[in-house]
């Protein structure tokens, strides 16, 4: 992966990939109207929270409106930084078509897993040390 601008969810302004370029990045889509999104963004944020800042997270919220996705950001707990993808073409670019899709991404931009379907902590924390070797 080597672009992607979207507009930020809640702060204004837009996420670029350039930001995250640089590091191991767990991009997830999610959407308030998809039940295992909802139920696994709990997760996602209690890992991204114990990792310190050694994976980046990426939120994009896909084919929903950006009040629904901040409610749910809201609700579930998520701290990290989100996008949203109104109209789903960059979620339709990935081709995977299935909800809740989760892309593993090495510094430099190379996608080296992509889960479809809910992740649970466990399961996210081992696909991070696999493909990112990182621990936390």
């Amino acid at each position: 992966m080597q672009s992607l601008s979207l507009p930020a969810l809640g702060s204004g302004g837009w996420i670029d990939y350039t930001q995250f370029r640089g590091e191991p990045l767990v991009l997830n889509f999610f959407a308030s109207w998809c039940p295992f999104c909802i139920h696994e963004m709990p997760d996602f944020q209690k890992v991204y929270a114990s990792l310190g800042g050694k994976v980046a997270f990426l939120g994009i919220s896909q084919r929903d409106q950006p009040s629904a996705s901040l409610d749910l950001m809201r609700q579930t707990g998520v701290k990290y930084p989100a996008a949203i993808d109104e109209q789903g073409r960059f979620f339709d670019s990935i081709g995977t078509g299935g909800m809740p899709t989760t892309l593993f991404i090495k510094p430099g931009g190379q996608i080296t897993y992509i889960q479809v379907g809910p992740l649970d902590e466990g399961t996210l924390r081992q696909f991070i040390q696999r493909y990112f070797g990182v621990t936390g």
